[in-house]
């Protein structure tokens, strides 16, 4: 009898436990919260455009969320996101909990592969995650990831309080399923943002000393309903964030006119979606009864979409290019300034026989300052770049000589000037005191438009001559150099061959215009 009770209880705490909803466990008193119904925007006709028009892209990215996740993304149905209190200080930024609900029973074995400690197992419904958080399986469709400092208050579901807190608005809008929610406790901010703001932020801040606030968004077929309300601490400071809130949107419709132009020339797939926020923008209603203050505007989605992805994918894709690129970039100088540091001087163009013959490029020199010392030691550095030996070492490019948005096949555009007056040359290089026009207005090494085998010793022979635009890598009318001094700048094309040939001659004594 006791063990059919046992049993009966333990079926009744388990039955509970699976109707637990995520919201839960947010008490209305959190510092920070917001909810995303994921599957309902998945599922809509918005998210249908959506997926269509990203295609390969939103495959990779699928591929890449259940990489990291370990579960499929279209399986999610809620996000949930808290700080039970504000962060403070250093190491508060930890403390948050996700609560996570799926359409489907998602795998606990796969769940966050790489947060897992090597041989971990649950206790209970809890694993031990690294860096000090925990899994708590809730259930077959919901899982719970929060730091150790919240285990003993929300780890055991349900969060009683009063219900009056700041974010108890948007908890109600969450639960009444909005499709996006978002609020924060302004009271816990540091208190500088109210006593040191700027003079331009000075005419928003009655909009920071609202004591509760719900951002919301609302998906209808293709259309967007966006609210934000604010509760006052009276009738007088709700009308003082009225004030604040119509001059925010004056402001918003103000600068949306102001760059059009600008995003016409540049960016045009954006012109109709930034039409479409202007007309939201200027059609924003604005409501304030006591010390409340209700505001509520509506965005359309049927722009065209496939132009929009394309162009924001382009632009995306151009931007990742960009910042390996300048991380390549980073790390090559890093290198120099390391070999400079061993040699007491930079590397030479190339490493040559006795003979004076160059067999190998500056690219395998400096390979033990970019951690690769294993694959220089490979290298048969008394034989040529193609000889039986190391040309079988070409497929082994490190990732620092390789662009992003071209197939790696050995093959690298970073070079450098080499001749008499340029930091390089095949015999010897130059020391950082012998750049006498400085190693912030000198160039070490560029993207060059044409590649060359990485282990070759293929550089740019200066010649004053030449046309140097023409020798250059450009995307997006753009290209990528790492000066001496280590940094990385971005110069436009048309900068004009003078210009260049100041920058790659080392101590030409030339004054440099800006660039």
């Amino acid at each position: 009898m006791r063990m059919l009770v046992a049993s009966f209880i333990a079926l009744m705490a388990v039955t509970a436990v699976r109707g637990e909803e995520p919201l839960d466990r947010v008490p209305s008193s959190a510092g920070v919260f917001a909810h995303l119904r994921f599957g309902d925007v998945w599922n809509s006709p918005f998210g249908i455009d959506v997926r269509k028009s990203l295609g390969d892209n939103l495959t990779k990215a699928s591929d890449e969320f259940k990489k990291n996740v370990g579960m499929p993304l279209e399986i999610l149905d809620t996000a949930t996101f808290c700080f039970p209190n504000m962060p403070q200080g250093p190491g508060d930024e930890q403390t948050f909990m996700v609560i996570v609900t799926t359409v489907k029973p998602y795998d606990r074995d796969a769940l966050l592969p790489d947060l897992r400690e090597k041989d971990a197992k649950p206790v209970g419904n809890m694993l031990a995650l690294k860096q000090k958080f925990n899994l708590q399986f809730v259930s077959d469709t919901m899982f719970v990831v929060m730091h150790d400092s919240l285990k003993e208050k929300f780890a055991k579901g349900g969060q009683a309080d009063d219900g009056k807190g700041p974010v108890a608005e948007a908890l109600k809008a969450a639960k009444a399923k909005q499709h996006f929610v978002f609020a924060l406790d302004f009271s816990k901010l540091p208190n500088e943002i109210l006593t040191a703001a700027p003079p331009e932020a000075q005419p928003f801040l009655p909009l920071l000393k609202t004591k509760s606030n719900c951002f919301a968004i609302n998906l209808k077929d293709r259309e967007f309903k966006i609210t934000a309300n604010f509760t006052g601490n009276d009738a007088n400071s709700t009308e003082d964030a009225e004030k604040s809130f119509k001059l925010l949107m004056t402001l918003a419709g103000a600068g949306l006119s102001a760059g059009m132009p600008s995003v016409e020339k540049r960016d045009a797939y954006l012109v109709p979606l930034l039409k479409e926020l202007k007309r939201s923008v200027d059609g924003v209603t604005v409501n304030r009864t006591g010390d409340r203050l209700e505001t509520a505007l509506t965005l359309k989605a049927d722009v065209n979409l496939d132009k929009v992805i394309e162009g924001y994918t382009k632009q995306l894709g151009s931007a990742g290019s960009i910042a390996n690129n300048n991380n390549n970039l980073r790390q090559i100088g890093f290198a120099m300034h390391a070999y400079h540091d061993a040699h007491s001087t930079f590397p030479p163009a190339a490493i040559c026989d006795k003979k004076g013959r160059p067999l190998l490029s500056w690219r395998v020199a400096i390979l033990p300052y970019i951690e690769q010392d294993a694959l220089y030691k490979q290298f048969r550095l008394d034989e040529p770049w193609d000889s039986e030996h190391n040309k079988a070492l070409i497929n082994k490019m490190p990732a620092a000589y390789a662009l992003k948005d071209l197939k790696p096949n050995g093959k690298t555009h970073y070079r450098v000037f080499t001749g008499p007056t340029a930091v390089f040359d095949l015999l010897q290089s130059s020391t950082i005191a012998q750049i006498a026009d400085g190693s912030s207005n000198t160039v070490m090494v560029v993207e060059s438009a044409d590649a060359t085998e990485w282990t070759k010793p293929d550089d740019i022979e200066y010649d004053a001559k030449l046309p140097i635009e023409k020798l250059l890598r450009y995307v997006d009318d753009k290209t990528t150099v790492l000066m001496c001094d280590g940094s990385v700048r971005s110069i436009k094309k048309g900068l004009g061959d003078k210009t260049w040939r100041m920058l790659i001659e080392r101590a030409d004594g030339n004054v440099i215009p800006d660039f």
